[in-house]
């Protein structure tokens, strides 16, 4: 199981570098065109942890998640299930790994 956890935060890490470096190109053209106080708030990422099928998986601004962890709901506390059911959105990479850690051990 830890290995299955190792697998799953690495995957996070390799998703978030590539997401980064899209937005980090886009907020490159954008920032020709606006301020940089604007362009900087434009280009937030922020992650949605949600049950998806019989997973946790992670979602950053779509429908299709950018991937689905090894953490079953079932393994969860009932209240982490109902928010997990309506979302759970966090406002950097840390605090994602953090909620992660948390719902795996």
């Amino acid at each position: 199981m830890k290995k299955g956890i190792k697998a799953a935060v690495l995957a996070v890490l390799v998703v978030s570098a590539l997401t980064c470096a899209a937005v980090s190109a886009a907020g490159e053209r954008e920032t020709a065109e606006k301020p940089h106080a604007e362009a900087s708030a434009d280009t937030r990422i922020s992650y949605t942890l949600r049950i998806c099928g019989d997973t946790v998986s992670v979602f950053s601004g779509g429908d299709s998640p950018l991937m689905d962890t090894e953490i079953e709901p079932s393994t969860l506390r009932d209240s982490d299930r109902e928010l997990l059911k309506r979302g759970i959105t966090v406002h950097s990479y840390e605090e994602l790994l953090g909620l992660l850690e948390d719902f795996s051990g």
